[in-house]
C-alpha cells in the first residue's frame, strides 16, 4: 500500500492515510482486517486507527499521524553505535507492546518487525507500524481459526516463516 499525510478536516487534525494498491479481493479483506485490528488497540507504542473506507474501488485506513524517521533512516545517517540506554529504552518499550498484543482475546503476532516499521517520536518513544502481515486468533472459542497472508521481509524473518511452516 501506499501511506499520505493528510488533513481530517472535520477534526481539523493531521493523520496518516493509508491506502491499499491491490485489487485483490484476499489482500482488500486483509487490509479491512488490519483496520479493524488496529481500532481496537490502545498502547503508547502503537497507531490509532479511526477510520476505514472505499471510495472508488479504492480502500483506505485513517490512522494516527506519527511523525519523525524509521530506524531505518536514522541507521543510515548514524555513523556510530547508538547509546545503551537509548536502545535499551527502545528495546523495553517494543517488547512491551509486542506482549501486549497476544494479550486475552486479541492474539496477535506482528511478523513483521524491522526498522522500518519503527518509527522514533519527537518524544523519544517508538512506534510499531504496518501489521499488514499480522497473524490474529480468534479467542472465540466456538471458532479456532486464523487469519493472515503469506509474507515475510527477507533478513528480518525466521527460517519457519519463510518456509510457510507458521509462526
Amino acid at each position: 500500500g501506499a501511506v499520505y499525510a493528510a488533513v481530517d478536516e472535520r477534526l481539523d487534525a493531521i493523520v496518516a492515510l493509508k491506502e491499499t494498491l491491490s485489487n485483490d479481493d484476499r489482500l482488500r479483506k486483509q487490509f479491512e482486517q488490519e483496520a479493524r485490528l488496529l481500532a481496537q488497540l490502545h498502547h503508547p507504542c502503537l497507531p490509532r486507527v479511526s477510520d476505514y473506507f472505499s471510495e472508488g474501488g479504492r480502500a483506505f485506513l485513517v490512522m494516527q499521524f506519527i511523525s519523525g524517521p524509521d530506524l531505518a533512516q536514522i541507521l543510515q545517517q548514524q555513523p556510530s553505535p547508538f547509546p545503551r540506554n537509548q536502545v535499551i529504552a527502545w528495546a523495553d518499550q517494543l517488547l512491551d507492546a509486542l506482549m501486549y498484543l497476544p494479550e486475552r482475546d486479541r492474539q496477535i503476532i506482528h511478523r513483521d518487525i524491522k526498522p522500518h516499521n519503527l518509527k522514533l517520536m519527537p518524544n523519544g518513544r517508538v512506534a510499531l507500524l504496518d501489521f499488514g502481515l499480522a497473524k490474529t486468533h480468534t479467542a472465540d472459542h466456538t471458532t479456532n481459526s486464523s487469519n493472515s497472508i503469506f509474507g515475510y521481509t527477507r533478513r528480518y524473518s525466521p527460517p519457519e516463516q519463510i518456509r510457510d511452516l507458521g509462526t
